[in-house]
């Protein structure tokens, strides 16, 4: 999954305390009075917590001065401010470390609920200077925030599980990372988060029913059902076994083993094609415009304009006008035959010999 990247979130900092990079957000000398967070505003409700989620994080405290250090690595809250601001009117989970005397450096799981807090904390003697991370898990069928810590990154070795849990809590809006307290006065803390993976925006399947039309479906290992009624341009045809490459355009219809009719009443401008044991080769690009007549192999050297019509062994009829036509015939390897008819109603006179 991507990481969030914190140079999209917004600071609240008068002290000058944040700074961010793409995936590390770092605090420096943030003091436990003193008013400053990080946030990214995700939107009404966007953390559901009638769902199951997982948050994974990496942190490090690089210094922590003893006179009661403290600052939120991690916390969801659905107001927005620091924690004495919002926890008055807003529901929230944090993740907090606590640092208060020479031997006591704590990680607290806290869940915030109209005006209190249920929490459970740990005593765990984090090393300064050394990357932990962290899991947190939302369980909706217990409301129970988990928060687990490993020295590891493949997570395994765990050394800090703490669980909590709080009925009722409404959904969450805004993500912190970090955020301060601005309760009693206490030390200086500094480190950072990093890597923060909220683990959102998963693959999506998607069922597709059946019913397909031709511009719609590429087709490959599948029987497509298609009435007789199917004009000439629309389809490639090949009486045997057609190679389908795994590229194709959505508008390519691609059709193997199925009998068309064709019938003989054409136009000048239609194609004219008879589709019985066709054999056709094409060496690079053929046009919708080729025509490829009956029983016969036409190898195509120069370009064929498309108001040209190509007829092998086809009588052609044209009533009610006067044309030229031009008849070209291949039967012998390497010999082309050419001669000009001028058709006048039913009457053809060769032109040429």
């Amino acid at each position: 999954m991507p990481l969030e990247d914190f140079t999209s979130y917004t600071e609240f900092d008068p002290q000058n305390h944040l700074s961010q990079a793409s995936s590390r957000s770092t605090f420096d000398g943030v003091k436990k009075e003193e008013s400053c967070y990080l946030y990214k505003d995700k939107g009404e409700g966007h953390f559901d917590l009638s769902q199951d989620f997982e948050h994974l994080f990496d942190f490090c405290i690089t210094s922590a001065e003893t006179s009661g250090s403290w600052i939120a690595l991690w916390a969801l809250w659905n107001g927005l401010g620091d924690q004495d601001d919002v926890s008055g009117s807003s529901d929230g989970l944090l993740i907090i470390f606590y640092h208060s005397t020479s031997t006591v450096r704590r990680l607290h799981a806290r869940i915030w609920k109209d005006g209190s807090y249920v929490q459970e904390y740990m005593n765990y003697a984090i090393s300064f200077g050394t990357t932990y991370y962290a899991k947190v898990n939302w369980v909706a069928s217990t409301s129970t925030l988990e928060f687990r810590v490993y020295t590891d990154p493949d997570r395994t070795n765990l050394v800090v599980s703490l669980s909590i849990s709080k009925s009722g809590v409404d959904n969450l809006r805004y993500i912190m990372c970090p955020q301060s307290a601005t309760a009693s006065a206490g030390g200086a803390i500094v480190g950072y988060v990093e890597n923060l993976d909220l683990q959102e925006g998963g693959a999506v399947v998607k069922d597709v029913a059946d019913s397909f039309s031709l511009s719609d479906a590429v087709l490959r290992g599948k029987t497509l059902a298609i009435s007789d009624s199917v004009g000439l341009a629309e389809v490639s045809l090949k009486h045997g076994a057609l190679q389908v490459f795994d590229l194709l355009g959505l508008s390519d219809a691609i059709l193997r083993g199925r009998q068309f009719s064709v019938f003989d009443f054409l136009s000048i401008s239609e194609l004219v094609s008879v589709l019985a044991e066709l054999v056709k080769h094409v060496t690079d690009s053929v046009g919708v415009s080729d025509v490829v007549g009956l029983d016969k192999v036409l190898l195509l050297g120069d370009q064929i304009r498309l108001a040209e019509n190509v007829f092998v062994n086809k009588v052609l009829v044209v009533s009610d006008g006067v044309a030229l036509v031009e008849v070209v015939e291949k039967s012998v390897h390497g010999v082309v035959k050419t001669r000009v008819f001028l058709v006048l109603g039913d009457l053809a006179v060769q032109l040429t010999g």
